[in-house]
């Protein structure tokens, strides 16, 4: 069974209240935190209030860019340790082969023919 996630304004647990009580035949849920935003919006089913378009959109993005930022750092590391980048030319043509391999990944990443 799925549980509620906490309120996306103030992180304080979700409030369960017996949906029959209000002529329902579910639990319905929301927030009694009279501080938050979300203390003046209805109640609503499990599923309603656990859906969470933007964040889940959110945490796609940052694994998007935790890759990015691994990629990135493996390239500084062998630039930092490759002997054959000891003059600023021979980095140049390092980071941009990196660049290239980098963008070379992403574009089969979005290809749906590769």
């Amino acid at each position: 069974m799925n549980e509620p996630k906490n309120c996306p304004f103030c992180g304080e647990p979700a409030e369960k209240l017996e949906g029959v009580e209000l002529g329902y035949d579910y639990p319905l849920y929301g927030c009694i935190e009279p501080d938050c935003p979300c203390f003046e919006i209805p109640f609503v089913d499990l599923d309603t209030w656990n859906s969470r378009a933007v964040e889940d959109e959110l945490l796609a993005r940052i694994a998007e860019l935790e890759q990015i930022a691994d990629m990135l750092e493996l390239t500084g590391d062998m630039l930092t340790i490759n002997p054959e980048c000891s003059d600023i030319d021979k980095r140049e043509q390092a980071w941009n082969n990196a660049v290239g391999n980098w963008n070379e990944y992403k574009r089969r990443q979005h290809d749906p023919n590769n």
